[in-house]
């Protein structure tokens, strides 16, 4: 019978791949930061992945720190935010700032997209949750309904659900079409500091501080 080798494990078939993964748990610097680091992973091109080497891009533009970030489900779309209610667009590909996004009142601290990148939700200090048309920069909805800082948002695969965690320790879902909180969720003691949404938008998770 042949025996296991003691030697360093086998290189990934993708090596980009397992570049992706160990940046994703590599540790911070705790200092802010005002730029993005993007790094693009191996492109697929008929059905192939491409053996290309990871690359790297950053974006600078932004006055203060980057307190939220979030992409469409092909990378090609990147939004972030930061402070005094400053929300930018990019182009993946260019590196392009294509549009910035204004409205909030307040520092913006949380972001998601739609998977086609076709809508994008904000949470922020002024309390309000906002929904904006990727595509004009407009805002075509503000929810209103916490009371304190909103730490985070999140969508329904399809965008016609959306959750909201609050600094006032509660939880909402909402009708993305209508604006109407559908339910309220309470129990958490210290403020909600990440939520999850099902691609249905029938389950909710959450974190707490």
């Amino acid at each position: 019978r042949g025996t296991r080798s003691s030697g360093p494990p086998p290189t990934p078939l993708l090596p980009g791949y397992g570049a992706i993964a160990q940046s994703r748990v590599a540790p911070r610097a705790p200092r802010r930061r005002r730029s993005l680091n993007w790094h693009r992973p191996p492109t697929a091109s008929c059905g192939i992945i491409e053996r290309v080497l990871l690359s790297s891009s950053t974006l600078q533009g932004h006055r203060r720190e980057v307190d939220a970030l979030a992409t469409s489900a092909s990378g090609a779309c990147i939004v972030s935010a930061s402070g005094k209610g400053q929300m930018k667009m990019w182009d993946a590909c260019s590196g392009a700032c294509v549009r910035e996004l204004e409205g909030h009142a307040g520092d913006v601290y949380s972001l998601a997209m739609t998977p086609d990148g076709d809508v994008i939700v904000s949470g922020a200090t002024d309390g309000c949750v906002k929904l904006w048309d990727a595509h004009t920069g407009a805002c075509v909805r503000t929810y209103i309904g916490h009371t304190d800082t909103v730490f985070s948002v999140a969508l329904s695969r399809g965008g016609a659900r959306l959750v909201s965690g609050s600094a006032d320790n509660c939880l909402k879902l909402w009708d993305t079409k209508t604006g109407a909180c559908l339910r309220t969720c309470k129990g958490h003691k210290e403020e909600v500091s990440c939520v999850g949404l099902s691609a249905d938008g029938t389950c909710i998770v959450s974190g707490s501080f």
